[in-house]
Formats: C-alpha cells, sequence, structure tokens
C-alpha cells in the first residue's frame, strides 16, 4: 500500500467515526438542564432567568423550564432550580408537564 491510500483510509475512517460521535451526542430533554449540559446547575438557573425576562434563545424543549411542575415557567421555577442546587432542595420533576 502507498502512503496515499493509508492517509486515504485513515481520513475515511476517522470522517465516519466523527459522523457517528455527533449523532449519538443529541441531548435528551431533562427538566431543569436548560442548557442541555447534561447537568443540573447554576448556568441552567441562570439561562432560566435570562429566558424569564427575555435575554436568552428560546427553550430546547417547551417544557424543561417547568421544574417545579405547576404547569408554567416564571419566577418561581428560578427559585425552584436555586434551592435544588444551593440548599439540597428537592429536584426538578422526572417529567415535566409541558414537554
Amino acid at each position: 500500500m502507498t502512503w496515499a491510500r493509508i492517509l486515504g483510509a485513515v481520513t475515511i475512517f476517522l470522517l465516519l467515526s466523527l459522523t457517528s460521535v455527533s449523532a449519538d451526542r443529541t441531548p435528551t430533554p431533562t427538566c431543569g438542564d436548560l442548557d442541555n449540559s447534561g447537568a443540573i446547575d447554576l448556568s441552567d438557573a441562570i439561562y432560566l432567568f435570562d429566558y424569564i425576562f427575555g435575554a436568552n434563545p428560546p427553550l430546547p424543549e417547551p417544557g424543561v423550564g417547568d421544574v417545579n411542575c405547576d404547569g408554567k415557567i416564571d419566577i418561581s421555577d428560578v427559585t425552584y432550580l436555586v434551592a435544588y442546587i444551593f440548599y439540597d432542595g428537592a429536584a426538578p420533576c422526572a417529567e415535566c408537564p409541558l414537554l
């Protein structure tokens, strides 16, 4: 085999590998994980706060911000997230009612 063929085969292999990795990394919406990072943390509370007051792009899914399961997205959801993150409060709903 020549170096050109080896390099071509390696390039094709890498391209196929990258394609399959990006296809597998599509995050599933999780209630409370507003930035789709895979974890619920302060950035999610900030994202939700900004969303409520019009400073952020739309939510990844309509219901991920209803973390207290009251059927609406408002400042009480931000308070709920902060309590969960910093004060060992109740976890966000397992299933958001608006999803």
